[in-house]
């Protein structure tokens, strides 16, 4: 979960300061422009204008909670078994010149398959999609009728037969090519071999003679005449059984960095964090996976911290999903949960050191423990191995100096006068809600980023008192000014970039406070002079 989603109350500040220059954008009308006092915008902004309302658990009278649910796939379906590509060729020539009679039997090709993917053992599928491609090349000058086959392909119990397909006489200078482009979707394989007794084996037939009631042909020592080519390409079952494998995959060191956190700075405490996690096995394969360690790192600091929990460091065992002869799915997973709280892990240090990257390493393994199953594995395309999470923090906390710092890149700021005065103010009236301080401060930099003025550096949004029960029943009004007079009118002028930072102390100072659904901060854009400002 992004910082930003997690602690975004801490940019209110950030959206006060682009309130002043935001409201005075959009066209050549917009801006003040008055001798008088007159309100020229406002808003009113509260927690859940700041964070999606798909992660805010809001009961009435209840302090606010976030809840972050995601679910991730831990080893895609197409890597624990997939029928690979594959492609076969064949040429049938004679040693000698001769002459062929009419019906001569040119070729007679029976092709064992092997499909092979690493230690995989499939005895039966059932293909969802794929394709097969088969040609056959005449250089002989006489029509030749063909057969072609796969007795242990099955479409609503039939064999994949194809009989009696005709290819035009052709010669080798100017051979012919008849193709036949297989649907494979629903049928199903028996990959058992002739036997019955092998794995990834399907056998396929070709017989191809000249035509019976034709003259025949005479054909040279060593020509070839004719030339198969079969293709299965793209081929995704929809179920397959067998041996699945000890398919294992350990992950690199890994990172993430999380952005937005490298913007804060300070000390939060939490009230709690918890984390519900679930591992859920849809495969019929037994799995291990081992997390082999978990760090935040705080990079503005170089502090860091291991997330500790019995999960992590130790190999976690998933027994196989089961199959089941009813129901909309074939199958019933195996879930196996873990939870992280305050007793069992130190998940809450973890977030309070508000990490903007997180290293961490992994592996797993499809049948740790061998063919336990004597080749009874099986997987869907429906099947996985998925880790969902479910991080809930309570918006209770206490801040101290937790501060915001972002940069607007902007083509300058004009100030221009509608008549001989000296100078002009922005007041933001703010109507706080809130049980925290808000100091907003801002920094006017050049087009090589150097400071040449600066914004709000003194005022202060007032934290709204809190009753006996820690919620505030009355909010706080502050007053915020910027002055705008001939010296910062030729600053502006020179702005590029806007560096705002918003910083925020809880009140009454390291208790730990909570955050309601009816907390607003108002604020109203006031001016009070004959300048005209406006963004570029």
């Amino acid at each position: 979960m992004s910082g930003h989603k997690t602690f975004l109350f801490i940019i209110l500040g950030g959206l006060l300061v682009s309130f002043v220059f935001q409201s005075c954008k959009s066209d050549e009308q917009t801006g003040w422009d008055t001798a008088i006092l007159a309100p020229l915008a406002e808003t009113t902004l509260s927690l859940e204008d700041l964070i999606a309302d798909s992660l805010i658990v809001s009961e009435p009278g209840q302090p606010l909670i976030i809840r972050y649910e995601n679910t991730l796939s831990l080893i895609p379906s197409d890597s624990l078994f997939r029928i690979p590509d594959t492609t076969f060729t064949q040429t049938a020539s004679l040693p000698i010149d001769i002459g062929l009679p009419a019906g001569f039997q040119v070729s007679a090709i029976s092709q064992l398959i092997d499909f092979e993917y690493k230690d995989v053992q499939i005895t039966e599928a059932i293909i969802k999609s794929g394709s097969g491609n088969f040609s056959v090349t005449n250089t002989i000058p006489d029509i030749i009728y063909f057969n072609y086959g796969i007795p242990k392909a099955f479409l609503n119990q039939a064999p994949l037969f194809y009989q009696n397909q005709q290819i035009p006489a052709a010669s080798v200078s100017a051979p012919y090519t008849a193709e036949l482009n297989l649907d494979l979707a629903g049928y199903f394989l028996d990959l058992t071999g002739d036997d019955g007794l092998h794995s990834n084996q399907l056998r396929v037939n070709l017989d191809a003679r000249l035509n019976p009631a034709g003259d025949g042909a005479n054909v040279l020592a060593n020509q070839p005449l004719i030339l198969y080519n079969n293709t299965f390409k793209n081929i995704i079952p929809y179920y397959a059984k067998g041996f699945l494998g000890t398919s294992e995959y350990t992950s690199p060191q890994q990172s993430t960095d999380v952005s937005d956190l490298k913007k804060i700075e300070g000390m939060i405490r939490l009230q709690d964090v918890t984390m519900d996690l679930q591992i859920e096995n849809s495969v019929g394969a037994d799995f291990s996976f081992l997390i082999d360690h978990l760090t935040g790192i705080r990079t503005t600091t170089g502090e860091t911290l291991d997330l500790s929990h019995s999960l992590l460091g130790n190999t976690q065992l998933i027994g196989r999903a089961q199959h089941q002869s009813d129901g909309v799915n074939p199958f019933t997973a195996t879930i196996k949960n873990y939870s992280f709280n305050s007793g069992n892990s130190n998940i809450k240090d973890f977030f309070e050191l508000l990490p903007d990257r997180f290293e961490y390493s992994f592996s797993a393994h499809i049948n740790p423990l061998g063919n336990i199953s004597s080749g009874n594995d099986f997987i869907y395309n429906t099947s996985n191995i998925n880790l969902k999470y479910a991080l809930q923090l309570p918006l209770t906390f206490s801040a101290n100096a937790i501060s915001f710092t972002d940069t607007i890149a902007t083509e300058g700021l004009s100030a221009e006068t509608t008549g001989p005065v000296q100078s002009g103010e922005l007041r933001i009236i703010a109507t706080n809600g809130f049980p925290f301080d808000l100091s907003v401060k801002g920094y006017l930099l050049d087009e090589n980023k150097q400071l040449i003025d600066s914004l709000l550096t003194e005022d202060l949004v007032a934290a709204a008192d809190v009753n006996t029960n820690l919620k505030v029943e009355v909010p706080r009004r502050s007053t915020l000014s910027v002055s705008i007079n001939s010296a910062r009118k030729e600053n502006l002028d020179q702005t590029r970039f806007i560096v705002l930072k918003a910083r925020i102390n809880t009140k009454p100072e390291d208790i730990l406070l909570p955050m309601y659904a009816d907390y607003r901060l108002k604020l109203q854009l006031i001016g009070d002079g004959i300048y005209r400002v406006s963004l570029k």
